[in-house]
């Protein structure tokens, strides 16, 4: 991949910030992604269960407020499909708020697959 191509996909990509209380309940969201505010905590955490195991771990003490992000998120489930990285940090000072940033990075992932597999191709047959 040329350095140039490689830049023009960084950039390209949808960004969806959510912001959650400590029961899992939407407090904001920009809705770039899908309609956070329509689901309830339990339809949020039952679509999104990598959300789920995580977000007990970021409620127990002491709080983190470093980002902790967790890359390659491959959902294949309406509202969302595609590949993201899902970006969490804690946030608040009376009250305790999970940001969830979700960064839609399909076309990146997609097109590092295909590099890869063609490197692997010609790996494999260096005739190609």
């Amino acid at each position: 991949m040329t350095f140039a191509k490689y830049n023009s996909l960084k950039d390209n990509y949808t960004m969806q910030s959510i912001y959650l209380d400590e029961l899992g309940r939407v407090i904001f969201s920009c809705d770039q992604l899908f309609s956070a505010p329509t689901l309830s905590p339990d339809q949020l955490m039952d679509q999104f269960p990598l959300v789920m195991s995580i977000f007990p771990s970021l409620l127990t003490p002491p709080l983190t407020r470093d980002l902790i992000t967790i890359p390659g998120v491959q959902s294949e489930d309406p509202p969302l499909v595609g590949i993201f990285d899902f970006h969490f940090s804690v946030i608040g000072k009376t009250e305790t708020i999970v940001h969830w940033q979700i960064q839609d990075l399909t076309q990146k992932y997609q097109h590092a697959r295909q590099e890869q597999q063609v490197r692997h191709n010609r790996l494999l047959d260096p005739h190609v």
